[in-house]
């Protein structure tokens, strides 16, 4: 897992895209994530991303900064391991 790759986290956020903000290699026990969302006007517009920019976003799509996490490179890599980070 590297800074810039997206996941989506099955059965609790599948809806959203989420992105690895920070890079694990510099700290494993904190990686910071943060989710995508449909962008309308009372989202944030610093980040908006368009349609077609990134694989997996098919609308207008910014950053909900307001829902940024950490969690540590292990709990990823056992979700990914477990099948519900894709």
């Amino acid at each position: 897992m590297r800074a810039g790759d997206t996941f989506r986290l099955a059965g609790v956020a599948d809806r959203h895209l989420w992105v690895v903000l920070s890079d694990p290699e510099l700290d494993t026990n904190t990686v910071v994530i943060v989710s995508l969302t449909s962008y309308d006007v009372t989202k944030e517009d610093v980040c908006i991303i368009e349609a077609a920019e990134h694989s997996a976003v098919t609308h207008k799509t910014c950053v909900a900064y307001d829902k940024a996490r950490d969690a540590s490179l292990a709990s990823l890599m056992s979700l990914h391991e477990s099948g519900r980070l894709t």
